[in-house]
């Protein structure tokens, strides 16, 4: 195998062009800190390719796993009904929480809003109308993590 080079941040970087199973034209990069982790890398991912596997693994979202583990795992599992809708719930529940993290992470910190959050300042807590903007309200149809039925 030929050296790889390094990239202008000083990790090394290997790419490959290959066809996935759609036909169209693909590449793929892989990058370490040294030679050897890069070379190690691009060995398993053209192991993986010769296997007629992807080069890399999907990236699935939360809500979606979430949602499939719910409609095969879970559906066709030997639990009692009230187990099942115990579980349902607790997962679309724990998804709307890390949504809300992450649509309150996204917000402005209030720094640089020229102060506190209003419910800082006014002693409101978030369930009361304070808190940072936005990070309150019931999770969105378009959020990352499985819609309630």
């Amino acid at each position: 195998m030929d050296r790889p080079p390094a990239t202008s941040d000083s990790r090394w970087a290997v790419e490959f062009r290959h066809v996935d199973d759609f036909g169209k034209l693909k590449r793929t990069s892989v990058y370490g800190r040294t030679q050897k982790e890069v070379v190690a890398k691009a060995k398993e991912v053209r192991k993986r390719l010769e296997n007629d596997q992807p080069a890399t693994d999907a990236k699935v979202t939360l809500g979606a796993f979430a949602q499939t583990w719910i409609d095969t795992t879970l559906a066709a599992s030997d639990r009692k009904p009230t187990t099942k809708a115990t579980l349902t719930t607790r997962s679309q529940d724990a998804c709307d929480r890390i949504d809300a993290l992450a649509r309150w992470a996204r917000q402005d910190p209030p720094y640089q809003r020229g102060g506190l959050a209003r419910g800082a300042q006014d002693g409101r807590d978030e369930a009361e109308g304070g808190g940072r903007k936005g990070a309150t309200g019931p999770v969105s149809a378009s959020s990352s993590c499985a819609t309630r039925s």
